[in-house]
């Protein structure tokens, strides 16, 4: 029956009969579609606004959509006789910023499916940046992971050269970023600016900043410093030959700003492995780190904490170091000890010690500095902490920073998008909660954000590929908790449920690398993965050396090959 009205709709449209109103498109010449203002208004709010507010529109035979162009227009007036638009690669960007404007939902949704679909190494970067600007994340994030593999490609298309300065340094400045060799990405960088020189001369300073000076050939680190001298002293510097001199030439905020970004990328072939420490129930055998790398499906075993620590948290900065912060020495001591691990010759060493004594504190990177949420301080009234500190590694100096709205310990806590979230937990008062709480470093606040579905403490949470974090295990004493997987949306404030964990995880820690989020740990010393795509959990073949509560995880870089046999590290 709803078909049949809709033909005879669509045929009295072609006629002319009955109706009311007349849409012009953006172009001068463009010619009028009569329509019927009952049938526009049921497929768009938007015109159902304009015909039922009292706008002037509402009482005019002739109404032209100056943002809209006549073709495109045309599809929408069809979709509303039809329920059906016809998309194709060179339509589909228009159709989707005139059906937003227009507010036509379900047209939108099949433009969105339509470019993540047939979404390739050629749209990719013209996906991404549409959806950010569109606010679709999880198709930004996406189209991004797409862009940073193929950047090989991508950087010598035009959709590239069209790109503002601020999305280079965003995509050069990305440890995924893809490239056989650092000389690709100055490249990327000449390209770009060369392709507007009067207009892109002015960013080049701060472009050649984020190229990774140590991993460039010589031919190119040569080509690199006379670049950045003739674009950031605005100097004929193309005639100076590479000496020391050019160093001394470079500003120390500059040269300070290079060193810190030459750490390695995920491409030159390195492994990304999550490292891992928990709490013992021997202490005299010290605490080691579990590393899973899962580019070789191996776990291996670094050296123990000194002084028979038990539960830190880890981090790991910018330039790859890894710290341990705080957590117990016997059975009723929390610790401010810092300690910093040294990959290359896997040895620690101490650092300057927390203001407060943390067990089971969160603990995270951010900003180049460390952040240290919350714990336990055993010897203390009301153990559950609620002050925050952070770490600068170039002053080595902790300094406290806006307290919790709460105490609270035995949460999960990430980084993403300069800002720290905390996920449930326990405070003082013994409340298992399902709170959360946002802090804006700039401002040092803390806000509260929509609480989680579930109660639970010792949960652990990470990002995800499309930027949702995910909240996975832990407890509250309700059946099936240990096994719950939660998804929050930071850019929306909205949670969404997820397949649940194979197995129950209660204080255990995950990761994301390669795409896929890793949960390990928690009395259990299986190790399984999530894929985002198809919301499903598969068991890896690896296993912990034993199964124990987990208090700290962090992913860092190592490089491949055998471990020396002269250290303390042992394959597992």
């Amino acid at each position: 029956m709803a078909e049949k009205v809709l033909r005879e709709l669509n045929d009295m449209k072609a006629t002319g009969a009955l109706c009311d109103v007349v849409l012009q498109g953006a172009e001068e010449s463009s010619v009028g579609i009569p329509c019927h203002r009952n049938v526009l208004s049921a497929s768009s709010p938007y015109f159902r606004t304009m015909f039922t507010s009292g706008l002037r529109e509402s009482s005019e035979s002739t109404i032209k959509l100056k943002n809209i162009s006549a073709g495109t227009l045309n599809e929408l007036v069809n979709y509303a006789y039809t329920l059906e638009i016809q998309i194709d690669a060179d339509s589909v960007q228009a159709i989707l910023i005139a059906a937003l404007f227009l507010d036509i939902v379900p047209v939108t949704t099949s433009c969105w499916d339509y470019m993540e679909k047939h979404m390739d190494i050629s749209s990719c970067l013209m996906v991404h940046c549409l959806a950010e600007q569109l606010n679709n994340a999880p198709l930004a994030a996406k189209a991004k992971a797409m862009v940073l593999r193929g950047f090989a490609q991508v950087c010598r298309s035009a959709d590239f050269l069209a790109i503002e300065a601020e999305k280079v340094i965003e995509l050069i400045t990305s440890d995924d970023l893809h490239v056989d060799k650092e000389d690709g990405v100055l490249e990327a960088v000449m390209r770009w600016v060369e392709h507007d020189q009067v207009g892109r001369k002015v960013h080049l300073s701060d472009l050649l900043q984020f190229v990774r000076v140590g991993y460039l050939g010589s031919a190119s680190q040569e080509k690199y410093f006379l670049m950045f001298l003739n674009g950031f002293l605005n100097s004929p510097a193309v005639d100076l030959p590479l000496s020391s001199g050019i160093m001394a030439a470079i500003p120390n905020r500059q040269a300070q700003a290079i060193a810190s970004r030459c750490r390695p990328r995920e491409s030159y072939g390195l492994w990304k492995a999550i490292v891992c420490v928990g709490e013992l129930d021997n202490m005299d055998t010290g605490c080691p780190l579990e590393v899973f790398i899962p580019s070789t499906s191996s776990v291996v075993r670094f050296a123990s904490l000194p002084g028979g620590i038990d539960g830190p948290g880890l981090a790991v900065l910018e330039n790859g170091s890894l710290l341990a912060c705080g957590g117990a020495s016997g059975h009723h001591n929390s610790e401010n000890r810092v300690w910093r691990y040294n990959a290359a010759r896997f040895t620690w060493s101490e650092v300057a010690p927390m203001n407060e004594r943390r067990f089971e504190a969160g603990v995270t990177a951010l900003h180049g500095c460390i952040y240290a949420v919350g714990g336990d301080d055993m010897a203390a009234d009301q153990p559950a902490l609620s002050s925050m500190e952070s770490y600068d590694p170039q002053e080595n100096r902790w300094r406290l920073e806006a307290d919790l709205p709460d105490t609270l310990m035995l949460f999960a806590i990430v980084a993403i998008d300069n800002r720290l979230f905390v996920f449930g937990g326990k405070n003082s008062r013994g409340e298992i909660l399902n709170s959360v709480y946002c802090y804006d470093p700039i401002a040092n606040i803390w806000s509260k954000m929509a609480n989680m579905p579930t109660p639970r403490s010792c949960c652990t949470a990470c990002v995800g590929p499309s930027g949702l974090i995910y909240v996975i295990g832990g407890g509250n004493n309700a059946r099936g908790t240990k096994q719950c997987v939660e998804a929050y949306d930071p850019t929306t404030n909205q949670w969404q449920k997820k397949r649940n964990t194979t197995r129950s995880r209660y204080s255990a820690v995950s990761a994301c690398v390669d795409g896929k989020i890793f949960v390990m740990g928690g009395k259990d010393r299986s190790i399984e993965y999530y894929d985002e795509d198809t919301d499903t959990w598969t068991l890896h073949n690896c296993l912990l050396p034993e199964g124990k509560y987990l208090t700290g995880c962090a992913v860092m870089t190592m490089k491949p090959g055998k471990l020396s046999d002269n250290t303390p590290t042992t394959i597992i």
